[in-house]
């Protein structure tokens, strides 16, 4: 109950902020976020680390599969 709570006042107070800085503040977020997305060493490093993690995602997924599957046959009986 406390994290929900946490959560709520979270967004709450992040919605006020974020309303009151206003369309201008958040051009400014956006240009510097495209900014930082257009960087070429950013792209490179985004790119190796999506290939370097690739072959682990795909065997967690299985895994998370296989459980699944194990959980649905188990509670099916």
């Amino acid at each position: 109950m406390k994290f929900r709570l946490g959560l709520i006042i979270g967004l709450a107070v992040g919605f006020l902020l974020g309303a009151r800085a206003g369309r201008e503040r958040y051009e400014q977020i956006v240009t510097a976020y495209k900014s930082v997305r257009s960087n070429e060493q950013v792209r490179e490093a985004t790119e190796l680390a999506e290939r370097s993690t690739r072959g682990t995602r795909t065997a967690a997924g299985r895994g998370m599969v296989s459980v699944a599957e194990t959980v649905r046959a188990k509670s099916a009986r």
